[in-house]
């Protein structure tokens, strides 16, 4: 039971530790992602207008509002030129988180290829890695680009001109030559972004044709919850850059740097403490020892005395208990019993007092005092 209890508090303060630490956590993060949108923000709109938009497209895709708003902020700093609007980042983002939810993938997944999503939108071109990342956790995405490319002529002659093929070779193959596309550096930003508004209507009837999942259910919890609590998160932030606690703070790293120290001070005396009775142990051995053996003999008298005192106690007890079963008869024996108990105590105390103990110890306290002097005169 008490080691269940130990463990159990153990859990909860880990459970605690741990709640603080994701807290602190997603506060960072939030205050961050919010610090990113006041930079991408266009102006038509306030930050936190623009973070209410954020949120209502996350919930009509399904997605986390967390990872919306990173990937719409993160878009809007690198590739916000290859949008007319922050409106349409948010658009574009919906349309994305979308797609993965047609396609299942996991939230390992969506933030895997969101990652490498917004890279390429960075860099202007989808290619390599992030290519494959995509093709790989939303294909679907890849399918609604060839098909865009395939289904516009100007974008197809485009296409064949760079990759120096006849317009009729590409046409109905494009799907088949996407990677050869892809490292050729053909897909633009541009090019991406036009490819979903263009298969939006259709992504957005497959779409609402998919079932509602309980991990979509616990995205929107979590949404709502992160919306509620963003006061709060925003609030421990803003303790974090309060000038009382960055005295804190200060107060703490000097008080770290007093410790430590102490600590080598303390060090540096116990290494010439060990030192010097090391340099000294000839003469200083004699003394531990001697000491050490007077001690092991005062003990063991005590013990001895100790062991016969509780014999004599229980023997007496004994006794007591049948004079007691025969108090009427041997009344005057009773009493001489006790007399004899009181007597045995004073002998017991006698014998732990002896003057013989007391000089066997000074016998070997006077031996090592003389091994001390040879030894000390020696060195």
């Amino acid at each position: 039971n008490g080691l269940m209890q130990t463990i159990k508090g153990a859990v909860a303060a880990y459970a605690t530790i741990q709640s603080l630490t994701a807290a602190i956590s997603l506060s960072d993060q939030m205050v961050s992602t919010t610090a990113r949108l006041d930079m991408m923000n266009d102006g038509l709109q306030t930050t936190e207008d623009l973070q209410n938009m954020i949120f209502l497209s996350a919930e009509r895709a399904r997605g986390s509002y967390q990872a919306t708003a990173d990937a719409v902020s993160k878009l809007g700093l690198m590739a916000g030129d290859a949008f007319s609007s922050s409106e349409e980042i948010i658009a574009f983002m919906e349309q994305i988180n979308k797609q993965f939810t047609i396609a299942g993938t996991d939230a390992t997944g969506i933030e895997a290829a969101m990652l490498q999503l917004t890279q390429a939108m960075g860099s202007g071109v989808l290619r390599g890695e992030e290519f494959n990342s995509i093709l790989d956790q939303a294909p679907n995405i890849v399918q609604n680009i060839s098909r865009y490319i395939e289904e516009n002529e100007s974008v197809l002659a485009g296409v064949a001109s760079a990759m120096k093929m006849d317009v009729e070779d590409l046409a109905g193959n494009v799907q088949g030559n996407m990677k050869d596309i892809a490292s050729e550096g053909i897909l633009s930003a541009e090019l991406i972004k036009n490819a979903m508004f263009y298969t939006a209507e259709e992504t957005n009837e497959k779409f609402e044709n998919m079932p509602m999942t309980f991990s979509q259910i616990w995205t929107s919890f979590q949404n709502n919850a992160r919306k509620a609590f963003q006061p709060v998160l925003e609030r421990i932030n803003e303790i974090a850059n309060s000038e009382a606690f960055q005295k804190f703070a200060d107060g703490a790293i000097e008080s770290l740097s007093v410790v430590a120290g102490i600590t080598l001070e303390i060090f540096d005396f116990l290494e010439g403490a060990a030192g010097m009775v090391a340099d000294n142990w000839s003469w200083l051995s004699p003394i531990i020892y001697g000491v050490a053996g007077a001690l092991a003999v005062y003990y063991g008298a005590q013990l001895a005395a100790n062991t016969i005192n509780t014999i004599s106690k229980g023997i007496h007890t004994v006794m007591a208990v049948a004079q007691m079963l025969h108090a009427a008869a041997i009344w005057a024996t009773t009493g001489a019993t006790w007399a004899e108990v009181t007597a045995q105590n004073g002998l017991n105390a006698a014998m732990s007092a002896c003057p013989i103990m007391r000089i066997i110890v000074l016998i070997i306290a006077m031996i090592a005092l003389f091994y001390a002097a040879v030894a000390a005169i020696n060195h």
